[in-house]
């Protein structure tokens, strides 16, 4: 189990002891419960019993009692005092005994849980960024391009980062319980390839690392998308692949002033200095100019974590090695998996909260910031369920 996640866990099990304890010593003397001394007490067991679920074998009968007391408190409207008391203490006293079991175990090595279930857990936490990304911050965001700004150009790049998360999400999906099969692994390697650099996109843009690099991103584009056009259209001469309104689209891109097109070239790159293309405007491979170790290097951090541990492994899957050892069972494929979704939640977070911040006036910073904090939650509990059921199966411990 990750060191963080475990860290999260632990906050959390401590918190809600602590608040057990306050709320029985509450309604010990409590003469009449209202309505909202329910909803309390409901809270406080339905987040309990999210923990203490997986400490508990799959067959025992007392987590079906305490899901019961959940269940009422959710159902009720009144509650005899003397029965909240009892209820507490018999939910505490599940919760406690569940903390020592997970510090008992949340040091055990995450490399023991089998490799399928490592995967899907993997994807559940990626799903459950993906769904809070889906439900509250795409709507706010909707609109808010203000020019060829910074906050535009990040727009832009976080709104294609989330397609690629998506897709990792999607393919997950199709898996439907079944360990990840080697064809989704090749595809999810593309996908975190494209997060990763669109990740590095986000940082140098937000760092003001490149010199006017809002107008070179959106300029970029306009380049690639006139060679892309150019070359499209030639191709359609030869197989005519497109369809009357992608040539007329595409014919419209190409119509570009090219020669306004060199000029935006030379002005914020300038020219190739030597070869056959000397003093030519100088065509980039991107809007940065840097290759991507530059990059890495020029930002440093968890870019450099991120480029060492993915980047290549990634780029051995796509070219190289995809019929070799990462992909020669489905055991390796789990595995590769379940470091795709992790990489990629990482990164997708991080560029969350990058968001938050850039575009703070327009969003309720403190409510997202309270449910991305559950997101997170969330997450750890799902690695904390699988280490459980990983503890169950390893005969070694």
């Amino acid at each position: 189990m990750s060191n963080n996640a475990a860290t999260d866990v632990d906050k959390q099990f401590q918190l809600l002891i602590q608040q057990g304890l306050g709320l029985q010593g509450t309604f010990d003397s409590e003469q009449s419960i209202e309505p909202r001394h329910i909803a309390i007490i409901g809270k406080w067991v339905n987040q309990a019993l999210d923990l203490i679920k997986p400490a508990m074998p799959p067959d025992d009968g007392e987590f079906e009692k305490l899901n019961e007391i959940g269940q009422a408190y959710s159902n009720a409207t009144s509650v005899l005092p003397g029965d909240s008391s009892k209820d507490i203490a018999k939910i505490r006293t599940a919760l406690t005994r569940a903390y020592k079991y997970f510090r008992a175990r949340h040091k055990r090595d995450f490399s023991v849980i089998e490799p399928g279930v490592r995967a899907r857990a993997c994807h559940g936490i990626l799903h459950e960024t993906w769904r809070f990304i889906r439900n509250d911050l795409l709507g706010p965001l909707k609109d808010k391009e203000d020019g060829r700004t910074k906050r535009t150009a990040l727009l832009h790049s976080f709104g294609r980062k989330y397609c690629w998360v998506h897709s990792m999400v999607k393919l997950g999906n199709q898996n439907d319980g079944e360990i990840p099969i080697a064809e989704h692994a090749l595809a999810l390697a593309a996908c975190l390839r494209a997060i990763f650099e669109i990740f590095l996109d986000m940082n140098l843009l937000r760092s003001d690392k490149i010199a006017d690099g809002p107008e070179k991103f959106f300029s970029f584009e306009k380049v690639a998308r006139h060679k892309i056009a150019r070359k499209s259209l030639a191709l359609d001469k030869a197989y005519e692949h497109l369809n009357g309104e992608q040539r007329t689209t595409m014919s419209a891109f190409e119509d570009d002033n090219k020669d306004e097109i060199d000029a935006d070239i030379v002005r914020l790159w300038g020219v190739t200095k030597n070869g056959k293309n000397k003093r030519k405007p100088k065509r980039l491979e991107h809007w940065t100019g840097m290759t991507v170790i530059d990059r890495v290097k020029s930002l440093g951090g968890d870019c450099v974590r991120y480029y060492q541990h993915s980047y290549h492994y990634c780029n051995w899957c796509l070219h190289s090695g995809y019929f070799e050892f990462p992909m020669a069972t489905k055991k390796n494929a789990s595995l590769f998996c379940a470091l795709t979704y992790t990489f990629a939640n990482e990164m997708f977070l991080l560029a969350t909260e990058m968001m938050m911040e850039e575009f703070a006036s327009y969003l309720d910073v403190p409510a997202l910031q309270s449910r991305l904090k559950k997101v997170k939650l969330r997450g750890a509990q799902i690695l904390w369920d699988a280490a459980v059921k990983a503890g169950r199966n390893d005969t070694t411990c």
